[in-house]
């Protein structure tokens, strides 16, 4: 079936807000600009976004530093040519808070709203953020 208008429109924006971010991402940016766009591309536009799960570090561990933030923060990190992480933003059409189920897997929001959730491999290159997931 068809997804209700409301469903369709805070995936397109969660899909948009990732790629913006993507974008913007390139050595000597600080990490925190990823939050500080998602949470004005969506946040502005009365969505929640969940808090508890951030972006990652890629490399010798599955999660590993950076955290990178889909929210305003205060992060001094920043980006280094060869960087590998992940942008993963949550987005929520009501409250942004989140609940596990007993499986220790399944998050789900805590008002039943609906939530997109996308998410990218990148690596930082000279010239920007070359994307390595598809």
């Amino acid at each position: 079936g068809e997804p209700r208008a409301e469903d369709r429109e805070l995936t397109e924006a969660t899909y948009d807000a990732l790629h913006e971010a993507i974008s913007i991402c390139g050595p000597g940016v600080p990490y925190r600009e990823i939050g500080k766009l998602i949470q004005q591309r969506v946040g502005g536009r009365g969505y929640g976004i969940v808090q508890q799960f951030t972006g990652h570090g890629i490399g010798r561990t599955l999660h590993m530093y950076p955290n990178v933030f889909h929210f305003e923060n205060n992060s001094n990190a920043v980006m280094q040519e060869g960087a590998c992480f992940t942008i993963e933003p949550m987005v929520t059409l009501g409250n942004a808070a989140v609940g596990c189920w007993p499986d220790k897997w399944t998050i789900v929001t805590i008002d039943g709203s609906t939530c997109a959730q996308f998410e990218e491999q990148i690596c930082i290159t000279s010239n920007g953020a070359r994307v390595l997931s598809t």
